[in-house]
């Protein structure tokens, strides 16, 4: 198995890269988490505007209702018709409550798609260079582990040199055998 070549300075290289890479990540991050601020503020306020319209719903609702109540104690409304107003007021707040909860979710979707769309932009390439840098960062690992590897694959045949020279030249070295055995060989 050939172990591959260091090349002097590319572990730097990368190493500097990766660095580099380091920073401009640390300021996407600080970007990021201030966007992401600022899209949890606007969808907080959003949500407290649609409480507040739901709010004024459920008054209009009430209002309108107690219309209802007094038009039917009054007499002017039977019981059947009273019914089926009722009825359609409740179920119109149903239905507005409804629309608002899911006009609300869709807003809060396209905000947090914005955002998204928006911390691309504002880091152009940055997916396909973070990409590259990974590669690197992987390449300048495994030439240090097959260095690494390399280093310790040299130690143990050199142990073993040692061992193979002390046998030729003399056959009753077993008390050294024992002690390169004993220390790793």
């Amino acid at each position: 198995m050939k172990t591959p070549q260091v090349i002097p300075g590319e572990p730097i290289r990368n190493a500097a890269s990766m660095v580099e890479l380091g920073l401009r990540i640390s300021d996407a991050s600080r970007s990021e988490q201030t966007l992401a601020k600022d899209i949890d503020e606007v969808v907080s306020r959003m949500r407290k505007q649609n409480q507040e319209r739901l709010a004024l719903g459920e008054i209009g609702n009430k209002a309108e209702l107690s219309i209802l109540e007094n038009l039917h104690k009054a007499g002017l409304v039977s019981e059947e018709q009273y019914a089926q107003q009722r009825l359609h007021i409740e179920q119109t707040l149903i239905e507005k409550k409804r629309t608002l909860a899911e006009d609300e979710l869709q807003a809060e979707i396209n905000i947090r798609k914005a955002g998204a769309e928006a911390a691309l932009k504002a880091q152009p390439g940055f997916e396909s260079r973070a990409t590259s840098a990974r590669g690197k960062s992987e390449a300048a690992r495994t030439e240090a582990l097959a260095a690494q590897n390399g280093m310790e694959a040299a130690k143990g045949s050199c142990i073993n040199n040692r061992f193979t020279w002390c046998c030729v030249l003399d056959q009753s070295c077993s008390s050294i055998h024992r002690g390169i055995r004993g220390s790793g060989g």
